[in-house]
């Protein structure tokens, strides 16, 4: 155990980011261009101008009259406040919001180029000082041990030293990981390009990462999903917070390797009776290497396929157990997922918007999702651990995204075990949630979750029934 105790470091994107910021700015742009056009088209400085003409052709009739109706109208024609100059000074304006928002797209566009950058030149120069003074790599190795050893205070074989080291340098490996997938993916692409192939998985967004994962992919043979029923449903109390929702998957994650729990909510508000799901999505059981084609579904190549982008037979199970389950479309269904199961969740509720579900949200535990596309109309409420390594696999951070809440936190643990386990993450989602009542982008979410009927409000009357579905993978041997 570390001596600090958890705390939040970070909460980005969602209500409160800079990106929903430059979106309303780029919307007010636009609107103000839009009121331009629409004053220039329907003619109303054209027909004051001409009103203008027809007053003074009538001078001769009541010459002081048409003195000042004309220097009315021309006050309206042409003055401070005259369509002309409203009309012109929206297009400026608009059109200096718009380059202003764009200007920020372009930022982030450069700041991520140069972090790939930096870190293909960061991993060049480490494997660069290996191999030129392979002395020195040994010593700086044997110093990290010995400062592994005295932070526990006790003896540490090289496996628990390693261990621990990973955790406390979680960051820099995601910057590793990165450089590697950089150098290696203009390769990749290109030979896949050559070959006709697809060079990102269908939910994948551009990343070096999900390049490289989708073309290693196809190592492992990923078969078909079935789908049953394990036991009676139960009945039990619904979810009132975000930690109620990591640690009901904690429960389901105890159960049989493949197991995800669908489970409906009931709940009355103002008198009238609602219906909510929640389906837990569990992570990796089983760490398969290539060939080892077992009936498992959570394993090291659904792992990869989902890195790449890829729907796999995990993601696709949960799409037909929703299915299956007999959900209205029109009932609200939100997603809970650790580690592969967050990428999965992310995943199925992209395939089943498209079906026509009404998924609203996703919350991502553990996972690496930032090379993942949002689905549109989902907002993901992603918690990340700084000391967990399985977070950093994507290479780069969740980012900055209108739809897309990142949660980041310091455990004070040391070692991988302890920053991916779901313990940890409930303590985390503890803090999120007190959180909550000031910081505007986690109060957007958990108010939007409990408006869906996902989370209950206390003292309501509510329940929640679950059914436990297991999925493995038919692979065709």
């Amino acid at each position: 155990m570390g001596d600090e105790p958890l705390r939040i470091t970070g909460i980005d994107g969602g209500a409160g980011g800079i990106r929903v910021v430059a979106d309303d700015v780029l919307m007010l742009g636009v609107l103000c261009r839009g009121v331009g056009a629409e004053l220039d088209e329907v003619g109303v400085a054209g027909a004051l101008a001409g009103a203008v003409l027809a007053v003074e052709a009538t001078a001769v009739l009541a010459p002081a009259t048409a003195l000042l109706a004309g220097a009315a109208l021309q006050r309206s024609a042409l003055g401070p406040h005259s369509p002309i100059v409203v009309g012109g000074g929206a297009r400026v304006l608009g059109n200096a919001l718009v380059t202003a928002a764009s200007g920020y797209d372009l930022t982030e566009a450069a700041n991520v180029a140069l972090w790939d950058a930096g870190d293909a030149v960061g991993l060049v120069v480490s494997v660069k000082d290996v191999l030129t003074d392979p002395a020195g790599a040994s010593v700086a190795v044997a110093h990290a041990y010995a400062a592994e050893v005295m932070r526990a205070g006790e003896p540490l074989d090289p496996q628990d030293a390693a261990d621990r080291w990973a955790a406390a340098h979680a960051g820099e490996l995601e910057h590793r990981i990165n450089g590697a997938a950089v150098l290696a993916a203009p390769g990749v692409a290109g030979a896949r390009l050559g070959q006709g192939e697809d060079v990102l998985g269908e939910h994948a967004s551009w990343a070096p990462v999900a390049v490289v994962a989708h073309a290693a992919a196809p190592l492992w043979v990923d078969g078909e999903p079935v789908v049953g029923v394990t036991g009676p449903a139960t009945v039990g109390s619904a979810p009132t917070r975000t930690a109620d929702v990591v640690r009901g998957l904690a429960a389901t994650n105890e159960r049989e390797d493949g197991t995800i729990a669908v489970r409906r909510i009931t709940s009355r508000q103002d008198g009238v009776e609602r219906q909510a799901v929640l389906v837990d999505v569990p992570g990796t059981d089983a760490w398969s290497l290539p060939g080892d084609e077992t009936d498992q579904v959570r394993d090291l190549g659904g792992n990869v396929g989902l890195l790449g982008g890829d729907a796999t037979a995990y993601a696709r199970g949960v799409e037909a157990a929703v299915v299956a389950s007999g959900v209205p479309k029109d009932v609200p269904i939100a997603l809970a997922g650790h580690s592969q199961g967050g990428m999965a969740a992310v995943v199925a509720a992209d395939r089943l918007r498209g079906q026509g579900y009404r998924v609203t949200h996703v919350v991502a535990v553990a996972a690496p999702i930032a090379h993942l596309r949002q689905p549109r109309g989902v907002t993901t409420l992603a918690l990340d651990g700084d000391r967990d390594v399985v977070t950093k696999l994507d290479g780069r951070p969740n980012g900055d995204r209108a739809r897309r809440v990142t949660v980041r936190f310091d455990s004070g643990l040391e070692g991988t075990g302890p920053n991916h386990d779901l313990r940890t993450y409930a303590r985390a989602a503890d803090e999120a949630d007190d959180l909550a009542a000031t910081d505007p982008s986690l109060a957007r979410v958990v108010t939007e979750m409990r408006d869906a009927g996902v989370l209950t409000s206390g003292g309501t009357s509510a329940s929640m029934e679950t059914v436990h579905v297991r999925i493995t993978a038919d692979r065709g041997r």
